[in-house]
Parts: structure tokens; sequence; C-alpha cells
């Protein structure tokens, strides 16, 4: 149970940040921290329409000044920014494979690289 006043509460990204900040009476402090791959440097900030602007530097100040991280800042809907492009180039990936177009191995060499 998070009991300080202060606390910023946040949320898996499969569910809209408004609809989780419903399950609590400081729906100003729910802000979405959205981390990726160790290795990238990028974390989206994604607040909803009633967090409150002190959550949000709060969580933006802590993601660059002390984790050394890069922020994108999103809307409240489904995957973010990243994550929305991201479904339909596996979908494609997936389509050339099943139709012998590409094999598992060329497609993997596409990926990013730690």
């Amino acid at each position: 149970m998070v009991t300080r006043e202060d606390a910023l509460l946040t949320s898996t990204s499969s569910l809209p940040i408004m609809k989780r900040g419903t399950a609590t009476p400081r729906q100003q402090q729910v802000i979405w921290v959205h981390f990726f791959n160790p290795v990238l440097e990028l974390v989206e900030i994604v607040p909803s329409l009633l967090t409150a602007a002190q959550a949000q530097a709060c969580a933006e100040q802590f993601v660059t000044g002390v984790l050394g991280k890069k922020v994108i800042r999103a809307q409240d809907r489904a995957r973010f920014v990243v994550n929305a492009p991201l479904v339909p180039y596996l979908l494609s990936a997936i389509r050339m494979l099943e139709s012998g177009h590409a094999s598992a191995e060329d497609i993997d060499t596409l990926g990013p690289r730690p």
C-alpha cells in the first residue's frame, strides 16, 4: 500500500493512465514512466489529463537527473509513442517469414544491437 502523500503512482502501458487514476483519490499524481531495454537511453513519460504539472516535472527530473536518460513525452494512448510503430513493424516481419520472403535469421539481423 502506498502511504506517502507525495508518491507518484504508475501503471502498465496496456491500460490507459486516466482509467488507472480513477482507482485513487490522488489522480493528479498518476503518471506512467515507461522504461525500455536498459541499453536504450529513452524513457517515455505519460501523464493523464489530470496529472499535475508538478508530478510531471518530478518524474522528468528523476528520469533525466538521476537516471541520465532522455525523455519522450507521450499522450495517454495505447502503446504510447515508441511502441506504436513497433507493432506494425513486427507484424510485417511475421508476414514476410510466413510468406517465405525472408528467413527468421535474415529478419533478426534487422533489429537493434546493444
